[in-house]
């Protein structure tokens, strides 16, 4: 996440010896990919990186793209997965 919890980005504190998040349930399918490049050829090697925020009820927030896959509703469909799909057991 973007505090500082040991391995953060933040200028919280945090302890470095607090448990990570852990994805408990979501996926990301096939399904995020816009059906205009679900026919190209090695549609499947795109990459997308993500920076969200998990909040202390597991949801997602805050999904932002740090790294384009180069197709922005690629992007957008990818960050808007991870918040409605992701849920997280809570550092």
């Amino acid at each position: 996440g973007f505090g500082g919890g040991g391995r953060g980005d933040g200028t919280g504190g945090g302890y470095a010896d607090e448990t990570p998040p852990r994805r408990v349930r979501g996926r990301l399918g096939s399904s995020m990919i816009p059906e205009r490049l679900r026919d190209r050829p090695g549609f499947h090697r795109y990459t997308v990186g993500l920076r969200y925020r998990v909040e202390a009820d597991g949801r997602v927030t805050g999904c932002r793209v740090t790294q384009s896959s180069g197709e922005a509703d690629l992007d957008a469909n990818t960050c808007r997965g991870v918040e409605e799909r992701f849920r997280y057991r809570p550092a």
